[in-house]
């Protein structure tokens, strides 16, 4: 229960600015060597009556008169935006395997409460509202579109088994995470305020080149391309992120980086090309 809990004391109790993404990737990956794990960012802990779903300690009330696509409202941005960096980090270094709970996915309003003596046998909560995820005129249908897309992106460029992740570097001061997951290049960031022009991210050539080439030249020229951003409209982002852009690798004496623009509270991914 290391990761829910982690990221209910943080929600709860530590501003945005403060977060420590340290402890977060420390959470996310200390385990038993070779104990294999389930990772997940709630369970049906905060989905019960009494608790907090993730997405509604980011959004509170609003989630209930402000999530029509015609509204505006900046805890509903912020809400959207973080739970989509808070699933998909949690699927790429969470574990072996990824969990998550009936409708918690796409930001569900409701608690789960089911028939007892103490709600008079009632049923009115013992339900699921799948129907609002549906509804083409509420910005829950954004969060089911991500979580879709975020399982499709894994599942063509990742298996569970082997864990496969390196060159992890944290930036607390710009809360900036990346990380390497086979061969594909993450990037978080997780600022609330600050993006980011022509970033450097440090990568490993060997990493990102050896699960493409039996052989390769570390003299040629490489570039990366945008693959997949949490930015997308699709998602309730706002389409910061031109995905026709190449990225070049820039190589060094001792390292290699790309340069990219990280707008704030988004995650991008990279592929070579």
């Amino acid at each position: 229960m290391g990761i829910p809990d982690y990221f209910e004391k943080t929600l709860s109790e530590i501003p945005d600015e403060n977060w420590d993404l340290g402890q977060l990737c420390y959470t996310l990956t200390s385990k038993r060597p070779m104990e294999k794990v389930i990772g997940y960012a709630e369970s049906h802990d905060q989905a019960m009556v009494g608790g907090k779903t993730i997405f509604f300690r980011l959004v509170d009330r609003a989630i209930y008169d402000k999530m029509h696509i015609t509204d505006v409202d900046i805890s509903i941005d912020r809400g959207i935006a973080l739970h989509k960096m808070i699933r998909f980090i949690v699927l790429l270094l969470g574990g072996e395997g990824y969990l998550n709970f009936i409708g918690n996915e796409w930001g569900h309003p409701e608690w789960i409460d089911f028939p007892r003596k103490e709600n008079n046998f009632s049923f009115v909560y013992a339900r699921r509202l799948w129907f609002l995820a549906k509804d083409e005129n509420l910005k829950f249908k954004y969060l089911l579109n991500f979580e879709k897309s975020m399982i499709k992106n894994f599942k063509n460029f990742h298996n569970f088994i082997p864990y496969n992740v390196s060159m992890l570097r944290v930036n607390e001061k710009n809360k900036i995470i990346s990380f390497i997951r086979d061969s594909i290049l993450y990037i978080f960031n997780f600022h609330p305020i600050n993006s980011y022009t022509d970033y450097p991210v440090e990568i490993d050539l060997n990493d990102i080149l050896k699960k493409n080439f039996e052989q390769f030249d570390r003299s040629d020229k490489y570039s990366l391309n945008l693959i997949f951003s949490s930015d997308d409209k699709i998602f309730g982002g706002f389409d910061r992120v031109d995905k026709n852009i190449d990225y070049p690798i820039f190589k060094e004496a001792d390292y290699s980086y790309i340069k990219c623009y990280l707008p704030n509270r988004t995650v991008l991914a990279f592929k070579l090309k």
